[in-house]
This record gives C-alpha cells, structure tokens and sequence, in this order.
C-alpha cells in the first residue's frame, strides 16, 4: 500500500478479519446500509445473477438490491466522470471471457468509508477494476479480479473469486435496515 492507502487501512474498523470490533465500533460502510461497490458486494454472502442483453449485460445482487450495468456497445468512459457507488463499467468478449473494465467510483470519504473487502483494504476515486469472467465447469464461474489504484496501492494486484452456479434458485427480498435491527450474532461480533 502507499502511504495514503496504509492511513486509510489503519483507520478502517472492520467486523470481520484479524482486526474484528464490534458493530457498535465499526466503520464499515455495510453497517451504515451503504453500498460496497465492486469487489466488496461480491464478499456478501448473498446471490447474484448476470443477464445479458444485446447491448449490456446487468448483473442483479441480492444485497441490497442493487444492479450494476456493464455497457457492452463499444462506447468510452464518460469524459465528465458519473462517481457512482458501483462504478461506470464498459465489457466485451475475448473468446468465451466476459472482460469488465470499471471506473469512476465514489472513492474513500471520510464519513463513509469505502473498501475493497470487508477487511478495511481502502480504494480511492483512482481505482480501476477490471474483471475477466469464465466458466472452468459446467458449475463454476471464476472471476479474475485485477485492482489498479495508485493513489491507495503502490502497484496492480490481482485475485480470484469463484462463484458456484445454482439452478433453479431464486433471490429473496433484502432489506438492510431490517438486517441492522436483527438478533443475528454477526451483527454483534464478539458477543
């Protein structure tokens, strides 16, 4: 990380990871029923579905109801920059891999935090995702994240996450405010 990226991870405070407090203690953006952005909604574990449409593709997340649409007409980035929660994503297809370049993300603020994950790993308003889709089984769709942030990491990184495909399941309601006034013990680590 950079300097500015190792002051933000350092102020991050997690429910979840090696630095756990509580919810009460927390900075998390999730606990403010704030959205995570990408990749940060794909560490929720709730379900996702992708559907593809001649000039987009939308991909549907139970979490918080959110959408996130991945223009797919050849067209640029907006030259006046849109700073949204999920980011301004353009894809095509390279053989049978869906590529996704994202930009133009509300970055770090300090009333709402934003991370990468739910371990308090920091991005900015710099950052540039770009994300390579594939099946490697009739079950499983990987997904090869590469994360550009100058202003938060000192270079490119990149990870991988599976998902494991599921027929005939459907997406229930999500309500957050409904998760936050709940008994459930993850939203009171430690207790």
């Amino acid at each position: 990380m950079t300097p500015w990226g190792l002051e933000k991870y350092a102020a991050a405070k997690p429910i979840h990871g090696p630095r756990t407090v509580s919810a009460t203690e927390s900075n998390a953006a999730e606990l403010k029923c704030l959205p995570m952005g990408i990749p940060g909604t794909y560490f929720r574990p709730r379900a996702l579905e992708i559907v593809q449409l001649p000039d987009r593709a939308i991909m549907i997340f139970e979490i918080d109801h959110m959408w996130r649409v991945i223009h797919m007409d050849r067209r640029g980035f907006p030259e006046v920059p849109l700073d949204s929660w999920m980011g301004y994503s353009i894809g095509h297809y390279e053989g049978d891999t869906l590529v996704i370049e994202t930009r133009q993300f509300r970055g770090w603020e300090e009333d709402s935090q934003r991370w990468l994950d739910r371990l308090g790993h920091p991005f900015s308003d710099e950052l540039r995702v770009t994300e390579r889709f594939r099946r490697t089984n009739q079950n499983t769709l990987q997904n090869q994240i590469t994360i550009e942030d100058p202003k938060a990491y000192t270079r490119p990184w990149t990870a991988n996450i599976n998902f494991r495909l599921m027929q005939g399941f459907e997406m229930g309601e999500f309500i957050c405010q409904e998760l936050m006034l709940s008994d459930l013990p993850e939203m009171r680590p430690g207790q």
